[in-house]
């Protein structure tokens, strides 16, 4: 016996397929969308995943001790700088719940500074945090560091 459609109900949505029969919901492909992942590539080609934790940059004696709440609990990406450009702890880079990347200055002695994409330059202003892109440059000292998007399922 062929189904015949519901009777339109005045209090029922607009939508065309709200009355959706329960068993074509088998048929329905689903797109789960998930946070996208971004790294830091530094000038050697090495990627360091950003994670909500986050990542300390900047410059620091081999084997030395943490000093802040904020190497305890997140990676540490040491540069390697002759010129000391870049201080002990220099910026910090993190990832939102939503999957948005974020530098901050740490009140660093010779600043940090964002290249976008686009071009131009921004200085960060310590305890402002700034959003990061994809190809965004953050600059410190004399490390240039790229944010870039890693594949699906990287951390």
């Amino acid at each position: 016996m062929p189904r015949t459609p519901p009777t339109p109900d005045a209090h029922a949505p607009a939508c065309a397929h709200a009355e959706a029969d329960l068993d074509d919901l088998d048929d329905l492909d689903a797109t789960v969308l998930r946070p996208r992942s971004y790294g830091l590539e530094g000038p050697d080609g090495g990627v360091s995943p950003v994670t909500s934790s986050g990542i300390v940059v900047g410059r620091r004696p081999a084997g030395g001790r943490s000093s802040t709440a904020l190497r305890a609990s997140g990676a540490v990406l040491s540069l390697d700088d002759p010129t000391r450009r870049s201080s002990r702890e220099h910026a910090h880079v993190w990832a939102d719940d939503a999957g948005a990347v974020w530098a901050d200055d740490l009140h660093s002695a010779n600043g940090t500074t964002v290249e976008p994409r686009e071009g131009g330059s921004v200085a960060l202003e310590p305890g402002r945090p700034h959003r990061l892109r994809s190809g965004d440059a953050l600059v410190v000292g004399d490390h240039r560091l790229t944010v870039v998007r890693l594949p699906a399922g990287a951390p």
